[in-house]
């Protein structure tokens, strides 16, 4: 799994589970955000825009509008007024003499006048004015940050051509602009856009063109898609969206698995230190966390009791890791663990603990040290979960082989040769070790095999 088919993936995710309303918006704002993006855009309809602002073909019209604008379309409108005495604009004579048969006979001073009108009012002129309010709307949001030195500021908005400062110019002072109403509430409609779009002139084609794909990423996901592809700031890692794409695939798995044991789902928030991004209510009980230790004292992952000696299940973790490792690697220093998994399945009751947790533990990367890494954390996480006080799992058992999994990026065109899934299970490996591909097929038979059997 590239980049390209991550972003596909999580995409689709997004738009079935958050833009269909079963998870918090604004939560995966905050995940998808770059990491040196500025606080506030944790909010989804913020970020999308800003996202939107950065494109290239919104810079590209933005940047030709001064010169654009100057093409204008117009349509000029005919009143005709009556006049008497003073004459100021064209006489129309024919309903000049009709007026005066039909008012006034003897009044020579009575003149029908025609003045014309320039009218901005028109579909296109619409369009364009709600693009270029949504821009400005957009810049004046980030506009404190686009004095800093971020590579997505100097490159886009504030570098040598200025193109903010010629942007608010424009909006400030061009009379065209300036002419046209601003849309009203229920404007532009999709006649609007579809005239602007189906326009002779590039300038409204343009316009109606962004507006309608700025307008799609609230209900699309290949819009979603199209924007995480194309925009100049790239989420936060593709670690986190790999991440994301493993949390998505568990909920499917779970759903997919169904029945009374599993039951119904309720949703909640995937921010840090909040209570489970899903709950089901079935017999089981089971709860679904997500880069987070349970909002529940009685469960922990600690390493160093106070009966026991202070290297013992960490020595062993270690070792049981290495073991792992080595069996995976068929071609046969790694770091502290991160105190948390991944994504994490609890029942609401302990028993038997084998048949009470699965450890899930994410490693987008193809790299050997970087996957024993991710090993010697599940085997660590299994190794350190408390409950009420107490360890689950002895010190050197690591539950069924089925309570601790490790998902990796896809290694077809890596150098390394990975044991199969029955590979693993004959070498009766503590934990199973996925690659993306075949996370779909391995899931729901995992869930069966560790809650409901």
């Amino acid at each position: 799994m590239d980049d390209s088919e991550l972003i596909e993936a999580v995409s689709r995710d997004l738009f079935a589970y958050v833009l269909d309303g079963e998870l918090p918006e604004d939560d995966i704002a905050e995940l998808i955000k770059p990491a040196d993006f500025p606080e506030q855009y944790a909010d989804y309809d913020r970020l999308v825009s800003l996202h939107f602002l950065l494109r290239q073909k919104v810079q590209d019209f933005v940047e030709s509008l001064p010169d654009d604008i100057r093409s204008i379309k117009t349509e000029t409108t005919t009143e005709a007024n009556v006049q008497r005495e003073g004459v100021d604009g064209r006489i129309n004579w024919e309903s000049t003499y009709q007026a005066r048969a039909t008012t006034s006979p003897k009044d020579s001073g009575l003149h029908v006048i025609e003045s014309q009108t320039e009218q901005y009012n028109i579909p296109e002129n619409i369009v364009l004015k709600a693009l270029v309010n949504l821009i400005d709307g957009a810049i004046g949001d980030v506009d404190r940050y686009l004095d800093s030195n971020r590579s997505w500021v100097t490159e886009s908005w504030v570098g040598e051509e200025r193109t903010r400062e010629r942007f608010q110019t424009l909006v400030e002072r061009n009379i065209h602009l300036q002419r046209i109403p601003s849309p009203t509430s229920n404007a532009p409609t999709p006649r609007m856009l579809t005239r602007a779009q189906q326009s002779r002139r590039e300038l409204y084609r343009t316009a109606g063109s962004l507006l309608a794909e700025r307008r799609a990423y609230d209900s699309s996901k290949s819009a979603i898609q199209s924007l995480l592809q194309e925009t100049t700031i790239t989420p936060s890692g593709s670690q986190t969206l790999f991440e994301l794409f493993t949390l998505f695939r568990v909920l499917d798995g779970l759903r997919n698995v169904g029945g009374p044991e599993i039951g119904k789902p309720t949703y909640h928030t995937l921010a840090s230190g909040r209570t489970a991004a899903a709950t089901y209510d079935g017999d089981r009980g089971l709860n679904v966390f997500y880069n987070q230790t349970p909002d529940d004292p009685s469960i922990e992952f600690k390493s160093l009791p106070d009966e026991e000696p202070a290297t013992a299940r960490s020595d062993i973790a270690l070792r049981t890791a290495t073991q792992i490792a080595d069996a995976y690697f068929t071609d046969t220093d790694v770091r502290q663990h991160t105190n948390r998994p991944d994504v994490l399945i609890t029942t609401d009751d302990n028993d038997p603990p084998s048949r009470s947790y699965l450890i899930v533990e994410v490693k987008y990367s193809t790299n050997k040290q970087t996957i024993r890494q991710g090993i010697r954390e599940i085997v660590e996480y299994i190794s350190y979960l408390r409950r009420d006080g107490n360890y689950p799992f002895k010190s050197n058992e690591f539950g069924t082989g089925l309570n601790g999994l490790l998902v990796v990026q896809d290694l077809d065109d890596s150098e390394i040769e990975p044991a199969s899934l029955a590979q693993q299970s004959r070498e009766g490996l503590p934990v199973r070790i996925v690659q993306a591909k075949d996370l779909d097929a391995v899931l729901p038979s995992l869930i069966r095999r560790t809650f409901l059997m």
